[in-house]
């Protein structure tokens, strides 16, 4: 994985979401510090669908 990806950053609060990235780059998955996991898909032009 490129070193330019951000797998985690944490805010002001001291939370720290993690962030996973597809081939191309793009933001698949984004893991709250609760747990909890939000998921993006792109379309066939690689538009957040």
């Amino acid at each position: 994985m490129p070193a330019d990806r951000v797998l985690a950053r944490t805010n002001a609060a001291g939370e720290t979401p993690r962030y996973r990235h597809d081939v191309m780059g793009r933001v698949v998955e984004r893991t709250a510090p609760t747990g909890e996991a939000t998921s993006f898909t792109y379309d066939w032009a690689g538009r957040l669908a």
